[in-house]
C-alpha cells in the first residue's frame, strides 16, 4: 500500500480519486481517514487539519472521532503558538443556543478576543426551563441532543484564539431521571419525616457511574481545551440517602446512620455518626471525580480540568463540607488544573472588600495561586464605579471592562457570568 510505503502524495491522490468515483459508499469512512493521515504524512498541517475537521463533521459517531480530535488539537498548538500558554486569565461563560450561527459567531468571537477575553466556559447542557427541552449540545448516544452547537462553536473560537471549556453537569440530568426515576438520589424530607427523589443522579449506583463516565467521553471527543466539573457533583446535607449509600457506609464503618435524625440537626452536628457520615460522603464524591478525571483523559490526554467550588469552601470549610460535601483539602488531592471559586457578587462596596480577602485566602489554601479563579454575575450594564473598583482586580483599565459588559449584553448574556484569574496572582 502506498501509505505504508510512505509514498503520501500519490496515497492522497489514490484516496482522493476513491472518494470522488465512489460516493456513499461504506469504505469512505476509511478512505477520508486515510485522506487525512496521507495530508499529515507530508507535513502539510493546514490542509491536514482542514481534513480532520471534515472527518468529524462527516462521522461525528465513528470510533475514530475521538483520535481525529486529538490530532486537531496537536496541530492546532503547531499552527497556533497562542495555543502552548494553557493558562486560563478571563473567560466568559456563554451557554450554547439553537440561535447560534456561524457568522454570529464569527463576530462574537472576533470582538471577544479584541477586548481581552482568551477563554470560553461553554454550558453545553440544558436541564429544562425557558421554553428549551432536556438534553445536550454535543453529540453523544447517552443523552437527547438538541443540537451539536459544539463543533461550530470550538472552530470559531480557535480561530480567534480563545480557548475552549466545556462546562457539563455531574449529577444534574433531569433526562435520565425522567427516563428512569430509580437513577434519582435521595433526600430526607423534614416536613414528610421521610425520603423522598431528588433532582440529582444518585453517585453511589454503579450503573449511574458507568453512564456519566460514557457521557464525558464522548465530549472529551471533541476538541476541547478543557472540561470544567459543575458544583452540582457535591451533595447538601439531606442528600445522598440512597440505599446504596447508606448499606455502604455501614459496612466501612459497622453503624447506621438514621436519617431522620437530620430533622434535629441542632443536635446532630455534635454527633460521631454525623460528622462520619459527612465526611465519608464527601470522600466518595472525590473519590468518583478522579475516577472520572482518569477515564476521560484516557479518551484525550491533553485535556485540562477545572472544578466549580463555593466561596464558602474557601472561607468557612467546616460548613462548607457540612453543607455541601465540599472539602478543600480533598478536593487539592485530585491534582487539577483549576478551581473555580464562585462568589456571590451584587457590586457592593463590602463585595469589593472580599474580593481580595477570597483571592488571598485561596491562595494560602491552595498553595498554587495559578490554580485559582474567581467566578462572578454582574446583573445589567455596571456603571463607571463599579468598573472602576473590579477592573483593576480582573486586569482590565475600566473602558475594556465597560466593553465587554456591552457585549455581553448585546450576547443575551443577562447575567454576564466571568472567569478570572485575580490580578494579584498573576
Amino acid at each position: 500500500m502506498l501509505y505504508n510505503q510512505r509514498d503520501y502524495r500519490r496515497a492522497e491522490l489514490i484516496f482522493n480519486q476513491v472518494i470522488a468515483r465512489y460516493p456513499g459508499a461504506p469504505f469512505l469512512i476509511q478512505a477520508q481517514w486515510m485522506l487525512a493521515r496521507s495530508i499529515e504524512g507530508q507535513e502539510d498541517l493546514e490542509r491536514a487539519l482542514m481534513q480532520y475537521q471534515l472527518f468529524v463533521q462527516n462521522f461525528p459517531t465513528h470510533p475514530y472521532r475521538s483520535e481525529a480530535n486529538l490530532k486537531i488539537t496537536r496541530l492546532e498548538e503547531k499552527l497556533h503558538s497562542w495555543r502552548k500558554d494553557r493558562q486560563v486569565h478571563l473567560a466568559v461563560v456563554l451557554p450554547l443556543s439553537h440561535e447560534f450561527s456561524v457568522g454570529l459567531l464569527e463576530r462574537w468571537m472576533d470582538r471577544l478576543e479584541k477586548v481581552g477575553v482568551d477563554t470560553l466556559v461553554v454550558k453545553v447542557f440544558h436541564n429544562g426551563g425557558q421554553n428549551v427541552p432536556l438534553g445536550v449540545f454535543f453529540q453523544t448516544l447517552q443523552a437527547p441532543v438538541l443540537m451539536d452547537g459544539l463543533t461550530m462553536l470550538v472552530r470559531a473560537a480557535h480561530r480567534h484564539h480563545l480557548k475552549v471549556f466545556a462546562w457539563m453537569s455531574v449529577r444534574q440530568m433531569n433526562w435520565k431521571i425522567q427516563a428512569d426515576s430509580r437513577w434519582a438520589d435521595l433526600k430526607y424530607d423534614s416536613l414528610k419525616m421521610g425520603l423522598i427523589p431528588t433532582e440529582g443522579l444518585d453517585l453511589f449506583q454503579p450503573a449511574v457511574q458507568d453512564y456519566i463516565i460514557a457521557l464525558y467521553q464522548d465530549l472529551a471527543g471533541y476538541s476541547l481545551d478543557g472540561i470544567v466539573f459543575g458544583d452540582d457533583l457535591f451533595y447538601k446535607t439531606e442528600e445522598g440517602l440512597g440505599l446504596i449509600a447508606r448499606q455502604q457506609f455501614t459496612m466501612d464503618f459497622g453503624e447506621v446512620f438514621l436519617p431522620k435524625g437530620l430533622n434535629r440537626e441542632s443536635l446532630m452536628v455534635s454527633n460521631d455518626v454525623f460528622w462520619r457520615w459527612i465526611g465519608w460522603k464527601s470522600r466518595q464524591v472525590y473519590h468518583f471525580l478522579n475516577v472520572l478525571k482518569q477515564a476521560v483523559h484516557k479518551t484525550n490526554p491533553l485535556l485540562q480540568f477545572g472544578l466549580m467550588l463555593s466561596e464558602e469552601s474557601i472561607l468557612n470549610p467546616l460548613q462548607a463540607l457540612k453543607k455541601n460535601s465540599q472539602d478543600l483539602l480533598e478536593a487539592k488531592h485530585q491534582m487539577l488544573d483549576y478551581y473555580v471559586i464562585g462568589v456571590e457578587f451584587a457590586g457592593t462596596q463590602d463585595d469589593f472588600i472580599r474580593l481580595p480577602q477570597i483571592a488571598a485566602r485561596s491562595y494560602q489554601l491552595m498553595g498554587q495561586p495559578e490554580k485559582v479563579l474567581l467566578r462572578i454575575r454582574i446583573q445589567g450594564t455596571p456603571d463607571a464605579s463599579l468598573s472602576r473598583a473590579l477592573a483593576p482586580m480582573v486586569g482590565f483599565d475600566p473602558s475594556m471592562f465597560l466593553r465587554l459588559s456591552a457585549l455581553g449584553h448585546e450576547m443575551g448574556l443577562e447575567p454576564l457570568e466571568f472567569i478570572f484569574r485575580p490580578r494579584s496572582a498573576q
